[in-house]
């Protein structure tokens, strides 16, 4: 009965989470197609996390592990350094997401859209008053200028 409770509880969450995801497409989409191939980018990247969460035991998962999993389309085009994180299964959700949607931007507007762009992600904790806090840089070299307006203040 406990597995049972904490199996229905998880998987509540996940549905609540793909109904976030439909919605939040759904804003931002042009079309009908345009929503099938946005949230199908979605779904998939919410996927690949969850295999990696469920390998890990439903406990810690890699962020160098989800990192590689959302860039593989351009991962020649990309060079990590720094030490590896190991992530909560529940914070590893919304971190596949954001790296899918820093990876969609690049690809459309950053350093994957220019033949010679590249991205250097670092990884690592630091200390705070807290504990440790997660670090995480992203920076994209030889891509497209930024618009205009980008940049004003």
């Amino acid at each position: 009965e406990l597995l049972i409770g904490e199996l229905r509880h998880r998987v509540g969450n996940l549905f609540s989470l793909v109904q976030a995801l439909h919605r939040q497409t759904g804003q931002n989409a042009q079309d009908a197609a345009d929503l099938e191939m946005k949230f199908g980018a979605r779904l998939a990247a919410l996927a690949s996390a969850h295999a990696m969460i469920l390998d890990g035991g439903w406990q810690k998962t890699s962020l160098r592990g989800l990192l590689e999993t959302a860039l593989a389309p351009s991962s020649e085009r990309v060079v990590f350094s720094g030490t590896d994180v190991r992530v909560p299964a529940d914070a590893a959700f919304s971190f596949s997401m954001a790296l899918h949607e820093l990876a969609t931007n690049a690809n459309k507007y950053g350093c994957f859209s220019a033949p010679e762009g590249r991205l250097f992600v670092d990884t690592g904790c630091k200390p705070d008053a807290l504990g440790q806090k997660l670090v995480l840089e992203w920076k994209e070299r030889d891509g497209p200028p930024p618009p205009r307006e980008a940049c004003s203040t």
